[in-house]
């Protein structure tokens, strides 16, 4: 879903400001996510909250631009689960592979991620 956009390698109701909420707090979900396991983003540079506060905007445009129609139609309680599997999901399963998105993010950005995810030992 949003995992690899963050990167810069590549995220209920209809209205555009639940979509752009939404895509927000999967962009802030991931973008933890990635700092906490030392994620490296284009240039070999760490992935800081700095560098998420500087990439949100765009993650989010391209979010409601790929995936608003799906989120459009997910209800709130999908949408929290899946931003809380995001939060949940362990390094192991992001780092230096191409990460799978929890299953509970499926019916938000149905697309499979394609980008690799380089972390540096912490």
């Amino acid at each position: 879903m949003a995992v690899g956009c963050l990167l810069g390698l590549g995220c209920g109701g209809s209205s555009p400001d639940r979509v752009s909420s939404v895509c927000g707090r999967v962009a802030d979900a991931t973008c933890a996510k990635l700092i906490e396991c030392h994620a490296l983003g284009s240039g070999g540079v760490t992935v800081s909250a700095a560098l998420c506060q500087q990439a949100r905007a765009d993650q989010v445009s391209q979010c409601v631009t790929d995936d608003g129609a799906t989120i459009s139609a997910s209800t709130d309680a999908q949408v929290d689960t899946c931003v809380q599997d995001l939060t949940a999901q362990p390094c192991t399963e992001i780092c230096n592979q191409v990460p799978q998105d929890p299953p509970s993010c499926n019916p938000l950005s149905p697309a499979p991620n394609t980008d690799m995810i380089t972390c540096q030992a912490s």
